[in-house]
Parts: C-alpha cells; structure tokens; sequence
C-alpha cells in the first residue's frame, strides 16, 4: 500500500508540475507577444513623430513662405493705394483751384456788370 500512495502522490505531483509548465509556457507566450507589440508600438510612435516633424516643418515653412507673401503684397497694396491717395488729393487740389478762378471770374464779371451798369445809369441821369 505505501506504493500506491506514492504512486498517486507522483502522479498529482506530475499532474500539477504539467499544469505548471504550461501555465508558464503561457506566461512566456503571452511576453512575448507582449514585448513584439511594445517593439511595434515603439516602431510606430518612432514614425509619427517622423511624419509629425515633417509636417511641423512643412507647415513652419508654408507660414514663413505666406507672411513673406503676405508682407510683399500689403507692401505693394499700401503703395499703390498712397499713390492712389496723392493722385486723388492732386486731381481735387486743381478742381478746388479751377472752381476758386471761375468763381474768381465770376464775381470780377459780376462786378464789371454792375460797374457798367452803374456807369450806364449815370450817363442816363445826366
């Protein structure tokens, strides 16, 4: 009888020792496929970043292209609207000028009317 106790005895031990092994053949499984993605995921984030920078730098040189663009046409358009302001200041200087002489003129009419005819009627009285 002592045979068959250590006969059972072996045999759960070699029951829980094969339990044991597969439970850790699964632990060693499941590492690894766990360290393959940490590799994958590092992989990944290695190029996002990547891609990341090159669309910062993209973009920074899109921005720096846009404001010197930007800085080069408002230039152009202040210019062009200064000239347009002189331009249009000059053009109602004159017409400012032309209708001061031709109200100039007609007050000096005006006035050669009114000394003609006071003239006229002085000579009428006489």
């Amino acid at each position: 009888r002592p045979e068959l106790g250590q006969a059972m005895t072996q045999e759960y031990s070699d029951f829980s020792v094969a339990g044991l092994g597969w439970i850790e053949q699964r632990a060693q499984e499941e590492a690894a496929v766990h360290a393959q993605r940490a590799t994958e995921d590092a992989e990944l984030a290695r190029r996002r970043f990547e891609e990341d920078a090159a669309i910062a730098a993209r973009r920074a040189q899109d921005d720096s292209e846009r404001a010197h663009e930007e800085q080069a046409t408002s230039a152009e358009w202040l210019s062009d609207r200064e000239a347009t302001e002189a331009s249009l200041h000059n053009r109602w200087r004159q017409r400012v000028s032309e209708l001061a002489a031709a109200l100039d003129e007609g007050v000096a009419a005006h006035r050669a009317n009114l000394a003609r005819e006071t003239q006229r009627q002085r000579e009428q009285e006489a």
